[in-house]
């Protein structure tokens, strides 16, 4: 049961006709309720003497609570008609919440359970503070508009992932603390008038600046449990999930035909860089490598309908995207007959194949 309160407000005052300052205040709170519990019935079942429909669940009651404030600053130039310069300074937060993990029994049963420690059932709110400088710009009459920001982040408590220690449930922690900082640039060409140019390009760098104790699982085959190690994170650990380049680049080409109907050409492709799955490439974590997709569509089309031919994935682009735990995860276990079982937890999920097809639209009424 989860319950948020917020009231929020910002007041802009014009200093100049070409310089303002805005500065806004948000306060907020929340209450969380959790009750968590595991059970394990066909274990129980065959091994210990359970009944073969019996779910038996302990629930332990969990939560939390936060309240605070947050502000923002900018202010922003009009250089000119075309040219506008800004600051902003401002405070971002994330609630906390249950990692959906039963708790583990006390005293530890000795055979194999998944379940959460406590200090693994829950992770705590983390919060930012943003740092961002900017031009907005229309160049060239209008044809040209041309955005760029650069920012840095503070980051208290970042939310990352983890693994329970009993089961290696998939769990999110907190970290001591990170930063975030890159630039960003986008831009739409009118190049004539029947052809627009438009794309963007981003840097970002993110990564731990502090020890945070225990963070990535790490165990040796065979088996999972006896052997699970943890490995500290540690200050320059780039964080998982993201690249740390990425751009887009689009061309759109329409003009209207003889006949009254409308042909269209539209071309796009996008990149991104490697990305990690796991905080500072550890613990077998697998580097993601880059890739690039292109899409292309040709189209007809009137005031009522359009028909579109389309191509998705146009070089038929093999790349993984992400992935599920590690290759140690694929192993060799036994059984209570000390027969070997192959445990196949540890996967990558990967781009769609190429796609073409032809897709039809109809406007009705008026």
């Amino acid at each position: 049961d989860l319950k948020e309160q917020a009231i929020y407000g910002e007041v802009s005052y014009e200093i100049t006709p070409a310089w303002q300052v805005t500065v806004g205040a948000r306060r907020y709170s929340y209450e969380l309720e959790t009750f968590q519990a595991v059970d394990f019935p066909l274990l129980n079942s065959v091994f210990f003497g359970a009944g073969p429909d019996e779910i038996n669940l302990a629930f332990e009651p969990g939560g939390q609570e936060d309240d605070g404030w947050l502000y923002k600053f900018n202010t922003s130039y009009q250089f000119t008609d075309d040219i506008l310069g800004y600051l902003t300074v401002s405070e971002g937060y994330r609630i906390g919440n249950s990692n959906g993990v039963g708790p583990c029994p006390d005293p530890l049963p000795t055979n194999q359970i998944s379940c959460a420690l406590p200090n693994e059932l829950a992770y705590q709110p983390d919060k930012t503070l943003n740092y961002e400088v900017g031009l907005k710009t229309q160049l060239f009459d209008n044809r040209l508009t041309l955005n760029g920001s650069a920012y840095f982040i503070e980051w208290s408590d970042p939310q990352v992932s983890s693994a329970t220690e009993n089961g290696l449930i998939p769990i999110t922690k907190n970290g001591s603390a990170a930063e975030s900082k890159g630039v960003e640039i986008n831009f739409i060409g009118q190049v004539t008038g029947d052809l627009t140019v438009r794309g963007s390009y981003s840097y970002n760098t993110s990564e731990l600046t502090e020890v945070t104790p225990n963070l990535v699982p790490r165990f040796n085959p065979p088996g999972f449990q006896s052997t699970i190690t943890y490995e500290d994170g540690m200050p320059g650990d780039r964080l998982p999930g993201s690249p740390e380049h990425q751009g887009s680049l689009f061309i759109d080409y329409e003009r209207p035909l003889a006949n009254g109907m409308n042909f269209g050409v539209n071309y796009g492709v996008t990149a991104l860089g490697d990305v990690l799955t796991r905080t500072g490439g550890r613990a077998e974590s697998l580097t993601l490598e880059g890739y690039q997709v292109h899409n292309a569509a040709v189209s007809l089309s009137t005031d009522a309908w359009t028909a579109t031919l389309y191509v998705k994935n146009l070089f038929n682009e093999f790349a993984e995207t992400g992935a599920r735990a590690t290759s140690q995860y694929n192993q060799p276990v036994f059984d209570g007959d000390g027969d070997p079982v192959y445990v196949r937890s540890y996967y990558t999920y990967v781009l769609p194949p190429r796609a073409i097809g032809v897709r039809f639209t109809r406007k009705f009424g008026g």
